[in-house]
């Protein structure tokens, strides 16, 4: 059994030791990520605001304050857009539904925040683009499990091109739009792409480049008839998104 429960700030020490939980997760399960804004979490949450988004954390704990995955959910009020920075449960749990639980979670609260959806990173399930066979399975699983909530990643923009020739398992950029039918347009998604790639993990893995990040905005035309939508990848078959949700549906 566990609860899941939103750390405002690390005052107390019960949050303290929540946060501290919560970063160990994060280096041991994504090594190749930016350690400078994990170990700056407990300034994120005191400071909302100085870094741009507002930063969100949500934990699920067991009856003894055992941390067994969080969810990090960055919220920019601008362009009303969240972006999902991190969702990781122990190893161990694989399974039980504490993955599932804490993204229910986050769609719950992006939609009483009235944004847009959520845009996150999740790393590609094409074998041209991830080579390694046990990766690509991996890649395939975590697809398959935003899938059933109605994410997708979004197609014809070019945004899992290599930052550096050679580079293998680029990411996708993947949209959930919460059940609400929105509508992407290719403007949207070019005045987005500073805040997506100042928080995204393919800055932590790769480092962008300047001369990637101009290419990539060179890829998405402004609207144009037609093209001014953005699509999502069609459903795989056999997949069917769940029901819409309530900002209130979800009470932990």
């Amino acid at each position: 059994m566990f609860r899941i429960r939103r750390i405002f700030d690390d005052v107390v020490p019960a949050n303290r030791h929540a946060i501290e939980q919560v970063s160990a997760i994060l280096r041991s399960q994504f090594e190749l990520f930016d350690r400078h804004k994990i170990d700056r979490i407990s300034e994120l949450l005191r400071h909302p605001l100085k870094y741009r988004f507002r930063s969100i954390l949500y934990v699920a704990e067991d009856h003894r304050a055992t941390v067994r995955g969080l969810a990090l959910l960055d919220h920019d009020a601008d362009l009303k857009f969240c972006y999902l920075d991190y969702l990781a449960s122990n190893r161990r749990l694989a399974g039980r539904g504490v993955g599932g639980a804490l993204y229910a979670r986050v769609r719950s609260e992006a939609l009483s925040l009235g944004v847009a959806g959520v845009f996150f990173e999740c790393l590609p399930d094409d074998p041209k683009l991830c080579l390694n066979p046990d990766v690509l399975k991996q890649n395939r699983a975590r697809l398959k499990f935003y899938e059933a909530y109605g994410a997708r990643p979004i197609v014809n923009t070019a945004y899992e091109t290599p930052v550096r020739q050679g580079m293998d398992n680029p990411p996708y950029l993947v949209f959930d739009d919460l059940a609400q039918n929105r509508v992407l347009r290719r403007s949207y998604l070019k005045r987005g792409l500073p805040a997506f790639s100042n928080g995204s993990t393919r800055t932590f893995a790769t480092r962008i480049t300047s001369k990637w990040f101009w290419s990539l905005c060179a890829m998405i035309p402004f609207d144009s008839g037609r093209s001014a939508t953005l699509w999502l990848r069609p459903w795989r078959k056999g997949m069917r998104p769940l029901p819409p949700i309530s900002p209130r549906s979800l009470l932990w």
